[in-house]
C-alpha cells in the first residue's frame, strides 16, 4: 500500500520523497491556494520553509497571501532569497521580458523617451535618422534602443 495505516501525510511525504519534499510542499501549496484554500497553502509553505528556510518559491508564496494576522512574522526576517532561485527565476523571466513588459503590462516608457526625442529633434529640424548613438538612462529595460 501506499499509505500505512499509521502514516500521516507528512510521514509519507518525507519517507517516499525525502529528496523531493520541498517541491511537493511547494506544489501543495499552490494547489490549495489557486482553490482558496489560504490556511493550508500557508501551512504547506510554512513546511517547505522547514526544510529550506529560504526557499524563494515559499517566501515568494507565503508573502502573497495578505493575512494581515500577524502570524507570518518569518517574512519580517527574511534578509535575501536563495541565490539558484533568484537566478533561475530571472533566467526563465528572460525570454519573454519584453513581451510581457510591453504586450502584458502596457509598459510604455521607452515609447514616450522615444517621441520626447523625436519632438525634440523636430524643434531643431533634425530627423532620427541624424542620431548616431542613444544612451538608455533611467528606463532600464533596454527597449529603447
Amino acid at each position: 500500500p501506499i499509505l500505512k495505516v499509521s502514516d500521516t501525510f507528512d510521514e509519507y511525504v518525507w519517507r517516499s520523497f525525502q529528496d523531493q519534499a520541498l517541491d511537493l510542499y511547494n506544489n501543495m501549496g499552490i494547489v490549495e491556494k489557486k482553490q482558496g484554500s489560504l490556511h493550508e497553502a500557508v501551512m504547506y509553505f510554512r513546511k517547505a520553509l522547514e526544510i529550506k528556510s529560504n526557499d524563494g518559491h515559499a517566501l515568494v508564496q507565503l508573502a502573497s497571501i495578505d493575512r494581515n494576522d500577524g502570524k507570518d512574522d518569518i517574512l519580517s526576517n527574511v534578509n535575501e532569497l536563495d541565490p539558484e532561485y533568484v537566478s533561475a527565476l530571472f533566467d526563465g523571466y528572460s525570454s519573454r521580458f519584453e513581451s510581457e513588459l510591453v504586450d502584458v503590462l502596457h509598459y510604455r516608457g521607452h515609447i514616450l523617451v522615444y517621441d520626447a526625442l523625436k519632438s525634440a529633434l523636430q524643434k531643431l529640424e533634425k530627423s532620427t535618422s541624424s542620431i548616431q548613438q542613444v544612451v538608455d538612462l533611467g528606463c532600464g529595460t533596454g527597449l529603447l534602443g
